[in-house]
């Protein structure tokens, strides 16, 4: 008996390898062809391969972080919750599972669950490349913070990726466009230029803030003469967009500014000591009106428009 049974035993163990190595070939065609239709924008055939490649694997979690992208991609974002805090539950301080979670807290409008995920991302293990992932995902969350106009946040954030050398292009830049914001357009300058090469809308915005500084006259460190020529010059950038602006609302502003011109000259402007400021409100003023006219198309006019409609001390 004993001997009639080892016949079986070999053959049942034949068959089963073969089953395990056609299952294998299978998830291994699968899983390729999930790699395929993802790199191909396919997201959604993507996902079904995955599902496909994780049915027939042995371990059902092999390609879970995978299927997960896929459906992220294919806006399946329930879905890809659901595989992704599987593989949390087993894996709370990875960074990839944690990154990928704060993506679809982000794109479904949750600041709170979306910053949580960023951090234990940003403090979580990773295989490879550690330094440059961390870095990454802390990108992604101050460029999250200035979407939702949260810029101390994003400043902090800032803070930190721009501490170390070499000086990241996009962190950079996106502390310069934070700077701006916020009328700190000396800082705005230089966190631009450390960005390097520009795109047009960065670019625009560096040379408006470099007009800006050459025009303010609350400039620290400046001589009162060259306040003077500064408010002067002001008054006679904003006189040239009144002119500019045919629309009737903006008719009396530029009247206005048309009977004050033959006073606001260096010269006049130095005698009196109170007509600087008296010429700034003015100024102010105009601005406001000519811009809700006529928005501004030039660096000047909109640097102009930024100088003196920033609160003055």
């Amino acid at each position: 008996m004993v001997a009639a049974l080892v016949p079986a035993f070999v053959v049942v163990n034949g068959l089963v390898a073969m089953a395990r190595s056609a299952r294998g070939r299978l998830e291994q065609e699968w899983a390729a062809r999930g790699a395929r239709d993802l790199a191909a924008g396919r997201a959604s055939a993507a996902a079904d391969d995955y599902y496909a490649a994780q049915a027939y694997a042995r371990d059902h979690g092999r390609y879970r972080l995978d299927l997960a992208r896929a459906l992220i991609a294919a806006g399946r974002s329930s879905e890809a919750r659901a595989e992704l805090e599987t593989l949390w539950i087993d894996a709370p301080g990875s960074g990839v599972v944690n990154l990928e979670l704060a993506r679809i807290a982000k794109n479904e409008g949750d600041l709170d669950d979306a910053a949580r995920y960023y951090h234990a991302a940003i403090d979580g293990s990773w295989e490879s490349n550690p330094a440059a992932a961390r870095h990454g995902g802390r990108l992604e969350l101050a460029q999250l913070f200035v979407e939702r106009g949260l810029l101390p946040q994003a400043d902090a954030e800032l803070t930190i990726l721009l501490a170390d050398p070499p000086v990241d292009p996009r962190a950079a830049a996106l502390a310069g466009r934070v700077a701006f914001s916020r009328g700190d357009y000396r800082t705005a300058a230089a966190q631009l230029r450390a960005a390097g090469p520009l795109d047009r809308g960065l670019g625009a915005m560096l040379d408006v803030a470099t007009r800006a500084l050459a025009l303010d006259p609350d400039a620290r460190g400046i001589t009162s003469r060259e306040r003077v020529r500064r408010v002067a010059r002001l008054f006679s950038i904003a006189l040239e967009a009144s002119r500019r602006c045919e629309s009737p609302a903006a008719a009396a502003m530029r009247e206005r500014l048309e009977a004050a011109a033959p006073n606001v000259t260096e010269r006049t402007l130095s005698r009196d000591p109170d007509a600087s400021d008296a010429t700034l409100e003015l100024l102010t003023a105009a601005a406001s009106v000519v811009q809700s006219a006529c928005p501004a198309v030039g660096a000047d006019d909109r640097a102009m428009a930024l100088v003196v409609q920033r609160p003055r001390l």
